[in-house]
């Protein structure tokens, strides 16, 4: 297997395959990218997607790509955003809620290292443009 394959493979299990109730037939019909791409989609579109999966469609990299760009808004609605996230939680089984309890904990340490670097990227711009 390339790199590139197996980056893709250990992306999606990481992000969704390891509590995946799909069929390895249904798997099987994917391509590691396709597999990659879908654990990149908000987890309200991945769901669709799965539910879409598991009644028998099959999706390219292209169509993933279609469907996890469509209207993408700029602007980050805070309520929106808290209310999607409120709905996920109550759609979830105790048991999955546990299961992507370390996934949250690992994201939310990389986002915080990711804060820090763009505080101190604004910080060097503001005192290079002093």
């Amino acid at each position: 297997l390339s790199g590139r394959t197996c980056r893709d493979l250990a992306s999606a299990y990481e992000s969704w395959l390891f509590n995946s109730n799909v069929p390895d037939n249904i798997l099987a019909e994917l391509s590691p990218r396709s597999l990659a791409k879908i654990g990149n989609i908000d987890l309200v579109k991945r769901k669709e997607i799965i539910d879409r999966l598991l009644d028998g469609e099959i999706f390219t990299e292209a169509n993933l790509t279609n469907f996890s760009s469509k209207k993408q808004k700029h602007n980050f609605d805070y309520n929106h955003q808290i209310k999607k996230a409120m709905d996920i939680c109550h759609s979830l089984t105790d048991s999955e809620k546990l299961r992507n309890f370390q996934n949250i904990m690992i994201i939310n340490v990389k986002q915080k290292e990711e804060i820090l670097n763009l505080k101190n990227t604004i910080s060097a711009i503001k005192n290079n443009n002093s």
